[in-house]
């Protein structure tokens, strides 16, 4: 589960005078943002710290969110899955196919011999 929530972010760009008197001014950024809510702790050995420290390094990511990209791609929702299966079934061969008649007649056959 996530939540999205708003961060507010400030920072000072021209003075003013604020609620001391001092000369101050802030603009606001807002910034949507997704919380994860669910903790996972995993344990690795040292070799695949590493690797997963580097591999994150080099892309300029947390090792959480290379490891949350790693989960998604080896266990896709599954709607992602159903989407993967439709391209696969799309993308095959043509293939010579019985008539409907045929059909129902050889599944007239097998319910015959249930």
């Amino acid at each position: 589960m996530t939540r999205t929530f708003d961060v507010v972010i400030a920072s000072e760009v021209a003075p003013a005078r604020g609620f001391s008197g001092e000369a101050t001014s802030l603009t606001y950024s807002c910034y949507s943002m997704c919380m994860k809510t669910e903790r996972l702790q995993v344990l690795v050995d040292a070799e695949q710290r590493e690797r997963l420290e580097r591999t994150a390094g080099a892309q300029g990511v947390s090792v959480a969110a290379l490891v949350r990209k790693a989960i998604d791609l080896v266990y896709p929702a599954e709607a992602e899955m159903r989407l993967e299966a439709a391209h696969e079934i799309l993308a095959a061969a043509p293939m010579e196919v019985p008539s409907v008649d045929e059909l129902r007649a050889e599944l007239d056959l097998l319910r015959a011999g249930e």
